[in-house]
């Protein structure tokens, strides 16, 4: 999977390609250049006329990246070491994310 993955990024129609490294070694997304979570969040927080500084995300993948580029905080789900230098913040799964969610609406009350 890695080999393809490699030769469709070299590609020269300049494919945006993730997976295909952990915690996804065995699945790969290829899509158009541009079309990734980043453009698909500057769409969505256009369209609901939310500024992007407002917009809290969660990823655990390298398919993730662009949208943590644009939000206004990054929240890291799981400990991959690619994310880390994208992310505001992490936590250690999803298992943990409800209790991280109460914390952030029990700050907005004060």
């Amino acid at each position: 999977m890695a080999g393809h993955a490699e030769q469709l990024r070299e590609h020269r129609s300049g494919f945006t390609v993730t997976g295909a490294q952990p915690p996804y070694s065995r699945m790969m997304t290829v899509t158009p250049k541009g079309a990734h979570k980043g453009a698909g969040l500057e769409i969505l927080a256009r369209e609901l006329d939310i500024p992007l500084e407002r917009t809290i995300v969660f990823g655990d993948s390298d398919n993730d990246v662009a949208m943590f580029e644009v939000a206004g905080y990054a929240v890291q789900s799981g400990d991959l070491p690619l994310l880390h230098a994208h992310a505001d913040e992490s936590i250690r799964g999803p298992e943990v994310l409800a209790a991280w969610l109460e914390g952030l609406m029990g700050e907005e009350e004060k």
